[in-house]
């Protein structure tokens, strides 16, 4: 996996809950964002399962997968586990340097740096 790293916590988690590293791939390409405070909570529920199944890309076996990971490294998997019920995920849009523009801004800089040494720019 590219772009996603572990911690040893969320390793032991991933296994006894039968979550696969396939599995968060999926969550983080196609999951929807969810700023709590102090995390990023990457969530597969029915409307992504049914707005993907329409591209005929088949979520169903991630759908309730929630994937958490700390603003300041984004990609970094705290924890995973699964649940279809969202009404505890309880979005946090306050002021501060962890806004979703913010963190969304350092992620899109992160990509940028990994991906310059791949692709320089022709001249």
């Amino acid at each position: 996996m590219s772009d996603i790293s572990i911690t040893e916590h969320s390793q032991t988690r991933l296994s006894q809950r039968g979550i696969t590293e396939s599995m968060l791939q999926l969550v983080f390409e196609y999951g929807r964002e969810v700023f709590t405070k102090g995390a990023i909570c990457m969530i597969v529920g029915r409307k992504e399962v049914e707005l993907h199944m329409e591209r005929g890309i088949d979520l169903r076996g991630v759908e309730g997968l929630h994937v958490i990971c700390p603003t300041r490294t984004y990609g970094l998997v705290v924890t995973a586990y699964r649940n279809r019920n969202f009404r505890g995920v309880k979005p946090n849009l306050g002021g501060g340097r962890n806004t979703p523009a913010k963190v969304l801004r350092r992620r899109q800089e992160r990509w940028n740096r990994q991906h310059r040494d791949r692709h320089p720019a022709s001249e």
